[in-house]
C-alpha cells in the first residue's frame, strides 16, 4: 500500500538496529561467559545497585566484566587521565581480542579518547585498521573532530580516498546540524560530494521522522534549498506525522507550506492514499481543504466513493458551491458508476448529471457490456439520443469484429439503428481484417467503400499497407483503386515510399499512370523529396531524366536543396534553370 511510508520504515530499521545491537551484546557476554569462566569483578548485589567498580590494569582483564555497561563505565574511567602513548597501547592490547564486536567497539572508544588528545594520530590508526572496521573508526575519528576543530577536519578529510570521505560527510551532516545548509554544502563540496548533501540532508530527516515528525517536517521546510526534488521526502514525514497524531495533521501540513503547486501535489497525494480505504472521509478532507489547494484533490475520493456508493458521493458533490467543479466531480462519478456497474446505472434517473457526463457514461456502460454480450448491448441502442448511437455503435462494433467479424458485417448492414453509421462502423471492421488478411481488407474495402477521397475504406488499406513498408503489396493493390483523390493520395505515398529508399525509377514510373490533371503536381512533390533526401544522387542523375520539363523540376528542386552540392555544382543547377 502506498501508505506504508519510508519514515515508518525508517523507523523498522531503527528498531532493527537496536535489536541487533541488544544481541550482539549478549553474544559478546555469552562468548565471554565461555571462554573466560565467572567474572570476578561481578558483584553478587550489583543488582541492587552496591558493588566495588573494578580497577582492570589492561584490556584483557576489562573484558572478563560481565555487564556491558560496566564495562565501558570502566573504560571510560581508565582513559580520563590516559595520554596519547597510553591509548595507542590499550589500543594494540584491543587488537588482540577475539569477539569481532567487543573489539571493534572497545576500539571506537578508544579511537574517540585519541582523537581529543591527537586527532591526526587517531586518524591514521583509524586508517590502519582492516577494511571491514575501519568506517566505524573513521566516523568515531570525526564526531569528535568536527567539533573541537571542524575546518582542520574537513582539510584533512578532503585528502582521504573515496569512501573515506563519503563517511566524514555523513557524520559531519549528523553531528554539525548546527550548522546552516549553505555551509554546510561548501563543506560537502571540498570533500568531493557535493552532490550527495541534499541526499544525506533528507536521509537523516526521514529517519528522525519516526521520532518527531513535526519537527522533522519544521526543520526540512526552513532548508533554504527547499524544491521539488524533495518532495517524496515531504511525503514521508507527512505520513509519519499522520500516523502519530491522526489525520487531522493534513490541516497543519497544508498551512505549513508556502509554495501553492508543492501544497497542491502534497495534499492530493495524501488525501488520495486516505481514498483507498475512507472515500468519505477523503472527501470530507479535501472539501475542507479546497481553499488551500484546487479540485484535484477531489477526484481520487470520488471516483473511489462512487464504486462503493455513486448515490452518496453525488449527493455530496452536488453540495459543493463551485458549478464547475461539480459538473467535473459529477463526469467523474457517472463514469466510475458505469464502468463499475452498467447495468444499475443504465437504469438511473441520469437527468441528475450534465448532457456530456450523461452521454459519455452511458457509453462507457454500454461497452462494458458488450465486452461480456454484445447481444445485450445492441438493445440499447433503440433507448439512447440519436446523437450518442455512433459512439456507442462503434463500441459494439470493435466488441463483434474482436470475435466475429462477419457477425459485426452482418448487423452492421441489417441493424436499422446504425444504417447511417456504416462508413464508420465499416472502418472498425476494416482495422480488425488488416491486421489479420490484407487481402480480404482490400476486397472489403472494394465492396463497401462508397468514398473514393483519403476518407475512404480503398484509401485507408493502402495507407496502412505503406506504412509497414510491404510496397511490392501496395503496388499490387494501387491498380484495384476506384479513381478518385484517394486513387492519386495512394501513388502518392508509394512513391514517397520508394524515394525514401531509393528506388527511383519506380517512383517516376508511378507518375505515368496518374491523370493528366495531377501529373505535374505528382512529379513536383516527387521530385521535391528527392531533392530533400539524396541531392547528391539527383543531381548525378539530371542529364539521365530524358523528358526536359521533367528535368527542369528536378533542377528547380534541387535550387532549394543545395547545401551537399559544390559551387561548380550549383552553377550546373542555375544554368539548366
Amino acid at each position: 500500500m502506498r501508505s506504508i511510508s519510508k519514515a515508518i520504515l525508517f523507523c523498522g530499521f531503527g528498531a532493527l538496529a537496536s535489536v541487533q545491537l541488544l544481541a550482539e551484546g549478549s553474544t559478546s557476554s555469552a562468548d565471554n561467559k565461555e571462554s573466560l569462566g565467572t567474572n570476578p569483578y561481578q558483584d553478587s548485589n550489583l543488582g541492587s545497585g552496591s558493588f566495588t567498580l573494578p580497577n582492570p590494569k589492561g584490556i584483557d582483564e576489562l573484558t572478563k566484566i560481565k555487564s556491558e555497561f560496566l564495562r565501558s563505565v570502566v573504560l571510560r574511567r581508565m582513559l580520563a587521565n590516559t595520554d596519547v602513548q597510553g591509548v595507542m597501547r590499550l589500543f594494540d592490547q584491543a587488537k588482540k581480542v577475539t569477539h569481532p564486536n567487543l573489539r571493534s567497539r572497545l576500539q571506537k572508544t578508544l579511537v574517540q579518547k585519541l582523537t581529543t588528545l591527537d586527532p591526526q594520530q587517531s586518524l591514521n590508526i583509524a586508517l590502519d585498521v582492516p577494511t571491514l572496521n575501519r568506517s566505524r573508526l573513521v566516523e568515531a575519528v570525526f564526531i569528535e573532530w568536527f567539533i573541537s576543530d571542524l575546518d582542520e577536519a574537513v582539510k584533512t578529510a578532503s585528502s582521504l580516498d573515496y569512501s573515506e570521505r563519503l563517511v566524514a560527510l555523513k557524520t559531519l551532516v549528523q553531528i554539525r546540524d548546527d550548522l546552516p545548509s549553505s555551509e554546510l554544502q561548501k563543506f560537502a563540496d571540498d570533500l568531493g560530494h557535493g552532490g550527495r548533501f541534499r541526499g544525506l540532508v533528507e536521509e537523516l530527516t526521514e529517519r528522525s521522522a519516526c521520532i518527531d515528525p513535526r519537527s522533522s517536517w519544521n526543520a526540512l521546510s526552513e532548508d533554504p534549498w527547499l524544491d521539488s526534488t524533495q518532495k517524496f521526502v515531504f511525503l514521508d514525514i507527512a505520513r509519519a506525522w499522520i500516523d502519530a497524531d491522526g489525520r487531522q495533521a493534513l490541516f497543519e501540513i497544508a498551512d505549513s507550506i508556502q509554495n501553492h503547486a508543492t501544497r497542491v501535489d502534497l495534499i492530493e497525494r495524501l488525501i488520495d492514499e486516505i481514498a483507498e480505504t475512507d472515500p468519505e472521509e477523503a472527501f470530507w478532507y479535501a472539501k475542507n481543504l479546497y481553499g488551500q489547494t484546487d479540485g484535484s484533490v477531489f477526484y481520487d475520493a470520488v471516483r473511489e466513493w462512487a464504486k462503493s456508493d455513486p448515490r452518496a458521493a453525488l449527493e455530496a458533490v452536488s453540495q459543493l458551491d463551485s458549478h464547475m467543479q461539480r459538473l467535473k466531480l459529477q463526469y467523474t462519478i457517472a463514469t466510475s458508476w458505469a464502468r463499475n456497474d452498467p447495468r444499475d446505472f443504465l437504469t438511473q434517473n441520469l437527468d441528475k448529471f450534465s448532457t456530456t457526463a450523461r452521454s459519455a457514461a452511458r457509453s462507457y456502460a454500454i461497452d462494458q457490456i458488450a465486452k461480456i454480450s454484445p447481444e445485450e448491448a445492441k438493445v440499447y441502442l433503440s433507448e439512447i439520443p440519436q446523437s450518442e448511437i455512433e459512439s456507442v455503435a462503434v463500441r459494439i462494433a470493435t466488441r463483434l469484429s474482436d470475435t466475429d467479424v462477419q457477425e459485426a458485417i452482418d448487423w452492421i448492414k441489417t441493424d436499422a439503428n446504425v444504417i447511417q453509421h456504416q462508413q464508420r462502423l465499416f472502418r472498425v471492421v476494416l482495422d480488425e481484417l488488416l491486421e489479420e488478411d490484407l487481402e480480404a481488407a482490400m476486397q472489403f474495402a472494394q465492396d463497401h467503400s462508397t468514398d473514393t477521397t483519403e476518407d475512404g475504406l480503398e484509401f485507408k488499406v493502402l495507407r496502412y499497407i505503406v506504412n509497414g513498408n510491404e510496397i511490392e503489396q501496395a503496388l499490387e493493390f494501387l491498380p484495384r483503386m476506384q479513381e478518385g483523390h484517394g486513387k492519386f493520395a495512394a501513388h502518392m505515398d508509394v512513391a514517397l515510399n520508394l524515394i525514401v529508399n531509393k528506388d527511383i525509377d519506380r517512383a517516376l514510373e508511378l507518375g505515368d499512370r496518374v491523370d493528366s490533371e495531377h501529373r505535374r503536381y505528382f512529379f513536383s512533390a516527387v521530385l521535391e523529396s528527392w531533392a530533400h533526401y539524396d541531392p547528391q544522387g539527383m543531381y548525378e542523375a539530371l542529364d539521365d531524366l530524358s523528358d526536359k520539363g521533367l528535368r527542369l523540376q528536378a533542377a528547380q528542386a534541387l535550387r532549394y536543396n543545395n547545401k551537399s552540392l559544390s559551387e561548380e555544382q550549383i552553377q550546373y543547377v542555375e544554368s539548366l534553370l
